[in-house]
């Protein structure tokens, strides 16, 4: 048990993972084909005390996700409870989702869910189950210029709705950075999730389109811990707004 407010190690944090997918698995969730932790951790960039644990059941055939939701939140919500207590403080979040959504749709083609699919194969790790992760296929450049234009949708009736002095600066970043993200997996088929990486490979891969110098330096800034002056977020904005216009979406690189 933690008995201080230190930030968990990577070592702690793998032994909170095992023991909340080992009770997840407990709750006997329908369909259940495995757990896995995915992002920072098994990727090899956790930061303790700044990144995020991320565990998903996988589904099969199943009742709906939002019923499931419904039935198991509460359950869930008290297992990451318990962990914390007694391994101490992490933030995590613990997300239901099934395999259909990691497979391509027999109409259209495309995969509805390729960063969780992606994530899966590129940097996750089985702590429940015995679910093959060679049955799912890397997703295309297609798929990922159709996630490109989701999650701009996302922002745009979301996030971006609201005044921007209300959006943090982690918040802002992150939306430059899954910007930055997705365009070069739909542009390039280069997939990288370590945020610390994104700007570097952007600068390599597009030649074409001028990145703002506020969003290099904000970028910096935010990773490091650092809260943004008032003219760097001002500058930030402003070089949000440039990226936002320059970055083209809705269509994949031949």
């Amino acid at each position: 048990m933690s008995l201080t407010n230190a930030p968990l190690s990577e070592e702690q944090v793998w032994q909170l993972a095992q023991a909340c997918a080992s009770r997840l698995a407990g709750l006997q969730i329908p369909g259940l084909l495995g757990i896995f932790a995915i992002g920072s951790l098994p990727g090899g960039y956790f930061r303790p005390g700044q990144s995020d644990l991320d565990l998903v059941c996988l589904l099969g055939e199943s009742p709906a996700e939002n019923a499931l939701t419904e039935q198991f939140g509460e359950a869930i919500a008290a297992i990451i409870a318990g962990v914390q207590a007694e391994f101490g403080r992490q933030e995590m979040e613990v997300f239901l989702r099934r395999l259909s959504e990691l497979r391509p749709d027999e109409t259209s083609g495309l995969t509805s869910n390729p960063d969780l699919t992606a994530r899966l194969l590129k940097q996750s790790r089985q702590l429940w189950g015995d679910f093959s992760l060679d049955q799912l296929k890397m997703p295309t450049k297609a798929d990922f210029a159709a996630e490109l234009a989701r999650y701009r949708q996302y922002w745009a009736a979301n996030a971006g709705q609201r005044p921007s002095a209300e959006l943090s600066d982690r918040a802002l970043t992150n939306h430059a950075l899954t910007l930055m993200r997705l365009y070069l997996a739909a542009r390039y088929g280069q997939v990288e999730y370590d945020k610390r990486r994104i700007v570097p490979l952007f600068l390599a891969e597009e030649r074409h389109l001028a990145l703002p110098s506020a969003i290099i330096v904000g970028v910096q800034q935010v990773l490091a811990g650092n809260r943004l002056g008032k003219q760097e977020r001002q500058a930030f904005e402003a070089g949000l707004q440039q990226l936002q216009q320059i970055i083209p979406g809705g269509k994949a690189a031949a």
